[in-house]
C-alpha cells in the first residue's frame, strides 16, 4: 500500500472519530429531559455515620429519542455547607431508560453523599447546585449536560445557584 493511501485512510479515520464524538457530545440533552426536580436532606440514624446527612434527589425523566443500553441520567451535586464545598455524583439507575418508548416518562432518584464516610453534619446545606447529564453508566466522567437546578436546603429552583 502506498504511503499516500495510508495517510488518506488515517485522515479519514480521524475525521470519522471526531465526527462521531461531536455527534455524541451534542446528542445527550436531546435524548432525555428532566423535570419535577425535588431534593431533600435525609439524616443517618444508625451506624458509624450516624449524625451525617445526605441528599435525595427525585425527578422525572422523559425519553425524547430512543436511548441505547447502559445510558442513564447522571446527577452531580456541589453544596456549600458553611465554609466548605462538598461534591458528589452518581448515575441514577432507578429505571432502564433503554426499555422506555419515546415520549414515556419515569420517576427516578439519586442518593448523594450516601456512601460510607460521606455527608455533612449541618442540618441543611446553604446551597447546592444539582447538575443533570446523560451518558453511559459505565463511564463516570463522560456525560452531556441536560440542566442545572439550585437546592437551598428546602426548595429547588431552575438554574445553578449563584
Amino acid at each position: 500500500m502506498k504511503a499516500s493511501t495510508r495517510r488518506w485512510m488515517v485522515a479519514a479515520g480521524v475525521l470519522a472519530v471526531a465526527s462521531a464524538a461531536a455527534t455524541a457530545a451534542g446528542a445527550g440533552a436531546g435524548l432525555v429531559g428532566v423535570s419535577d426536580v425535588k431534593a431533600e436532606v435525609k439524616a443517618r440514624t444508625l451506624g458509624a455515620d450516624k449524625g451525617k446527612n445526605w441528599v435525595k434527589v427525585t425527578f422525572t425523566a422523559t425519553v425524547k429519542e430512543k436511548v441505547e443500553k447502559l445510558n442513564t441520567v447522571k446527577v452531580k451535586i456541589s453544596c456549600k455547607v458553611g465554609a466548605d464545598t462538598l461534591s458528589d455524583d452518581t448515575s441514577s439507575l432507578t429505571v432502564r431508560l433503554s426499555d422506555l418508548d419515546v415520549g414515556k416518562t419515569a420517576a427516578m432518584d439519586a442518593r448523594l453523599f450516601f456512601d460510607k464516610g460521606e455527608g455533612f453534619t449541618a442540618a441543611k446545606p446553604d446551597s447546592c447546585t444539582v447538575s443533570f447529564g446523560f451518558g453511559k453508566s459505565t463511564k463516570k466522567e463522560e456525560f452531556t449536560a441536560i440542566g442545572d437546578y439550585c437546592f437551598d436546603g428546602s426548595a429547588v429552583a431552575d438554574g445553578a445557584c449563584k
